[in-house]
């Protein structure tokens, strides 16, 4: 009993440094935890509880973005096995394009229709042997391997720091010397704010050699499923909707790709 009211009173202390003590993981174990919800739905077998995830992603200003760009809003939409959702702006327009199964809609139709019959027209979406199926979504290696990912990093601690008033861990990551040379990343670093209590992603900063930006997770949302209405295009869009085979979306994917390489080789 006479310890009693002296416990008490160191009570929260106790509380506060067992918390800090649970935030400060080691850092390759934040770089999992931020990761694996993320990677889930790519995974053979994903857990039930993450099947699915919705994020609202920002383009912040500074380094390399064009003020054009900056703060532009993307939505991500996932769901395993086989279903995929980006509402984003494009040149001042939304644009959006969803995968359902083996299936495609994109909105506004007035403005990709044109772009299909481009690339039909100018040989890119014929022959070439190309896939003509999605497949499930899956990463490039199976899952046993997805746990060992963070050891494929260098992981430097760079402490604690707040965003809009949530604190974060703040972690660099770098590929290993080795893998670097073999991908061409050699240079690149990604700064990673990850939330301090559940290891959430709150911002990534991307720097290289000669290109650097900031990309804010302003929503994040894992779930076991998303609405059925997510992957159907809504009423007021419904009236200009393209539908596009695999074949025609990896056609378009495909051309606009190279247009982007050979832009890059120009500048």
């Amino acid at each position: 009993m006479f310890f009693q009211p002296r416990l008490l009173r160191l009570l929260p202390g106790m509380a506060l440094f067992a918390g800090t003590l649970l935030a400060a993981d080691n850092p390759y174990d934040v770089v999992a935890k931020m990761t694996r919800p993320l990677l889930n739905p790519f995974l053979e077998s994903p857990a039930a509880e993450g099947r699915a995830f919705r994020m609202v992603l920002a383009l912040e200003e500074g380094g390399s973005v064009p003020a054009e760009l900056a703060r532009r809003r993307l939505i991500l939409s996932v769901e395993a096995p086989d279903k995929v959702r980006i509402d984003t702006l494009l040149l001042g327009e939304r644009i959006t394009l969803c995968r359902n199964g083996e299936s495609v809609w994109g909105w506004p139709g007035a403005r990709i229709r044109p772009l299909l019959e481009r690339v039909k027209s100018s040989g890119n979406g014929k022959g070439g042997g190309g896939p003509t199926r999605f497949g499930p979504l899956r990463l490039p290696v199976n899952d046993e391997a997805v746990v060992f990912l963070p050891a494929l990093l260098q992981v430097s601690d760079r402490g604690f720091e707040p965003v809009a008033d949530t604190n974060c861990r703040v972690l660099d990551l770098e590929l290993t010397p080795q893998l670097a040379g073999k991908t061409g990343a050699s240079g690149f670093v990604a700064r990673a704010w990850a939330r301090a209590d559940d290891a959430r992603p709150v911002r990534i900063q991307l720097r290289g050699p000669a290109w650097s930006g900031s990309l804010r997770f302003e929503e994040v949302s894992y779930q076991a499923s998303l609405p059925a209405d997510t992957w159907a295009p809504e009423a007021a869009i419904a009236d200009d909707v393209v539908q596009l085979s695999a074949g025609e979306f990896l056609r378009l994917a495909n051309s606009a790709i190279r247009q982007a390489r050979l832009a890059a080789k120009e500048e």
